[in-house]
């Protein structure tokens, strides 16, 4: 079964689908950054998961709890 692997493979350096900078591989050697979902589909940098993505995701929490009151 040899191969498996290759199915799917990830470029050289992975750039943010938000600011277009590579991301950087962090110190437990994971390298694929975060999630951008859902600004935008795709992997995103450490700075745009915190500056945007999270907001965004926080934004949408906030959204549904005061529509349920």
């Amino acid at each position: 079964m040899g191969g498996e692997a290759d199915c799917h493979p990830i470029p050289e350096e992975l750039k943010c689908v938000l600011c277009g900078l590579p991301i950087k591989t962090d110190s437990m050697g994971w390298h694929l950054g975060h999630n951008a979902l859902p600004v935008k589909a795709g992997r995103a940098c450490d700075d745009c998961q915190i500056t945007v993505i999270l907001p965004a995701r926080l934004d949408m929490i906030v959204g549904k709890v005061e529509g349920e009151q």
